[in-house]
């Protein structure tokens, strides 16, 4: 029963949501699970080992559905921070929260931060988790409705038995003990090496990044205005090797470029203090490569994000162990931090700071005038359902063959092919342009586009340049509509498969954001709506209705061009102790 039962977490808990309940079935299906919950033994759930179990969903199967206020016996010691001497401690909870309270060294103390968390499975919230982020150093204690409990290390996922064949077990068990031996003599001789020889190269470095084969994204724009600003910080930036923008930067005589995957990338990595980039892919935030050197990274984890996180990515995020959450909207902030979201991080990690890029799109867009503004971009986003699963470290998704054939193909080939798009375009001596998401940016090179329709793609191409001349975006779901917006242009949401997106078909699940009362232009869900809506912002210039005028001054009050200075300071602030009255 709790191998049946994991797969329905599994499946919630995934980046893309293919098990939904019918509303209608909602309250009989949450009585049956508990039903199930109900007749599992806790002591079973808490040592079950024939399949993978997150903590979360051991404490799920124990003790959810079956007494409303279940309180824990011990609090998880999660992790430190030793640069800011705090350590994080969770535990969980049903029914309302106990009375809390820390000790440390037997007096009270607040925490520095702290978080309820919403545990919402299948429409309901079964459980809470309790956040606190408090002073690491002395004897800590904690109580429960005034009652002490025991601190405990943070348990890890259980993780099933691999079933092998007796040899081929054998030969399995020889190559870990062959790996073991080389790890324990690469791993401190590495470190050796790193803070021997290489440590006054890269000593306390911040490692700047986007993609691993892209750059021309927040971490790029970061990285040039610390080296342009701050020469005082050890700032270097990494990418592939043969990547079309490592040619560009290595061209350019960029100094501090460094080839992923190289050996000066290994000794910097091991040298760095902090690795800061707009993506959190694993082979970013923490690459394999490396871990098999070390047990874990020694380094810091700034996420600027490719965009405003407007979905809810919790799922994914929660798993990435993150010390700087970087956002541009109090809204956004607040679906992140917020007691009953469902995001791990906090106010500690989580700061308003806007998107690097934001700054150079302003200093770009200055230098545009109206008469020049002059470009309708039609910007979709991807679809996960349409691509094969991804491949480390390929540059690209490979499409599924229904690709060519899905609605989603034929609804924006009818928009490129629209004579009443191009009549309106012509009229205005504008130019129409294709920009697909960088995951489709292949399909360019395949698909047949009528003459009057420029192929955009992101490489060897000064996007913010080009958005800086854009007069009207088409999109459907793409966080590009934030740039726009923040260039007050006008933007039409295209969303033909609305109910499968927004429903979990995509990456995430539906966040905070309503396109129709928080979006920047009208939402329209079929063809001719589509063509009226962009015929009718073509005809009306380059500029948004007042209504989505006033959105927008709302969702950007501050645009100084100031936004890597504030990164600059956060990531500075995380890097030294926190003090109870603000001083360093």
């Amino acid at each position: 029963m709790i191998y049946d039962f994991s797969w329905y977490l599994r499946e919630h808990d995934g980046p893309a949501t293919r098990f939904a309940v019918p509303p209608e079935l909602e309250d009989r299906f949450i009585e049956l699970v508990g039903e199930v919950v109900r007749s599992l033994d806790p002591d079973v759930v808490e040592h079950h080992t024939v399949t993978f179990l997150t903590p979360v969903w051991v404490d799920l199967l124990a003790h959810a559905y079956r007494d409303p206020s279940w309180r824990p016996a011990a609090v998880d010691r999660c992790y430190a921070d030793e640069a800011m001497r705090l350590v994080r401690l969770t535990y969980r909870y049903a029914g309302s929260g106990p009375s809390e309270e820390v000790l440390q060294d037997g007096v009270h103390v607040e925490p520095a931060w702290a978080k309820t968390r919403a545990l919402t499975y299948f429409n309901r919230t079964p459980l809470h988790e309790r956040i606190l982020w408090v002073p690491m150093d002395g004897s800590l204690e904690v109580r429960l409705d005034g009652t002490a409990v025991a601190i405990r290390a943070e348990r890890s996922p259980k993780k099933a038995p691999r079933y092998r064949r007796p040899g081929r077990w054998r030969r399995g068990r020889l190559k870990a003990l062959i790996l073991g031996a080389v790890r324990r003599v690469r791993e401190p001789a590495s470190r050796l090496l790193a803070r021997s020889i290489f440590r006054r190269r890269y000593r306390e470095a911040w490692v700047l990044m986007d993609r691993v084969t892209d750059a021309d994204d927040n971490a790029e724009r970061l990285y040039e205005f610390v080296r342009r600003e701050r020469p005082d910080i050890n700032a270097w930036f990494v990418l592939e090797p043969g990547s079309p923008d490592f040619r560009r930067l290595q061209h350019a005589g960029e100094a501090r470029l460094v080839a992923y995957g190289s050996f000066a990338w290994t000794m910097l990595l091991l040298n760095a203090s902090w690795v800061i980039s707009s993506h959190a892919d694993q082979g970013v935030a923490a690459p394999p490569q490396i871990l098999d050197l070390i047990p874990a990274p020694t380094w810091k984890f700034g996420f600027l994000q490719h965009g405003i996180t407007k979905d809810d990515l919790s799922t994914w995020l929660n798993t990435r162990r993150i010390d700087l959450f970087v956002v541009s909207t109090e809204p956004e902030l607040a679906s992140v931090i917020g007691d009953g979201t469902n995001y791990v991080v906090t106010a500690k990690e989580t700061r308003n700071t806007g998107l690097p890029r934001f700054d150079r799109l302003l200093a770009k867009a200055a230098t545009v005038s109206e008469a020049e503004q002059d470009r309708v971009i039609i910007a979709p986003t991807w679809r996960t359902w349409l691509t094969l699963p991804n491949i480390a470290r390929q540059r690209r998704r490979e499409l599924r063959d229904e690709f060519w054939v899905s609605d989603y193909m034929t609804a924006w080939l009818a928009l490129l092919n629209s004579p009443e798009i191009a009549a309106a375009v012509r009229s205005r001596g504008w130019r129409l342009g294709f920009m697909p998401h960088p995951n489709f940016q292949h399909v360019l090179e395949e698909i047949s586009m009528p003459d009057h329709v420029e192929a955009l793609a992101f490489a060897d191409t000064d996007v913010q340049g080009l958005y800086a001349r854009c007069s009207l975006l088409i999109t459907d779901y793409s966080s590009v509509a934030f740039n726009l917006a923040y260039l007050d242009r006008p933007i039409v949401y295209y969303q033909f498969d609305r109910d499968r997106v927004l429903g979990g078909g995509h990456l995430g699940r539906k966040g905070y954001f309503e396109y129709e009362r928080d979006g920047f232009g009208p939402v329209v869900t079929d063809h001719e709506a589509a063509v009226a809506a962009i015929v009718a912002s073509i005809e009306r210039g380059p500029r948004p209705m007042a209504d989505y005028a006033a959105r927008i001054a709302t969702t950007f009050p501050t645009r100084d061009g100031r936004a890597c200075e504030r990164v600059v300071a956060a990531v500075e602030e995380l890097s030294r102790p926190w003090a109870r009255d603000g001083a360093p």
